[in-house]
C-alpha cells in the first residue's frame, strides 16, 4: 500500500498527525525469527476534542538489511 501511492500515503500520515495525540504506546508481546518480527500493542490516542481512539494491533515486520519494513497488522476487535 505504501509503494503504491507514496505522496498519497505521507499526505494521510501528516493529516492523521495534526488530528490525533499520542499519548503513549505499551508493547504487549514480540515474536522473533531471523527475518520477521510480529509486535502486539497498544496505542494511545485522542483527537484533539479529547475522544479516546486507543486501539490494540497486531504488527508484522520484515528485516531487509539492516532496516525492518512494516508488512501488515490487524487491529484487534473491539479496537477503535
Amino acid at each position: 500500500y505504501v509503494l503504491q501511492d507514496k505522496k498519497q500515503w505521507v499526505n494521510q500520515i501528516l493529516k492523521f498527525s495534526h488530528e490525533v495525540n499520542f499519548d503513549g504506546l505499551e508493547i504487549l508481546e514480540t515474536e522473533q525469527l531471523p527475518l520477521e518480527v510480529t509486535v502486539s500493542f497498544i496505542a494511545r490516542l485522542s483527537s484533539k476534542e479529547g475522544k479516546d481512539l486507543t486501539f490494540s494491533e497486531r504488527s508484522r515486520f520484515l528485516k531487509e538489511g539492516n532496516a525492518w519494513k512494516y508488512i501488515d497488522g490487524r487491529v484487534a476487535a473491539g479496537s477503535l
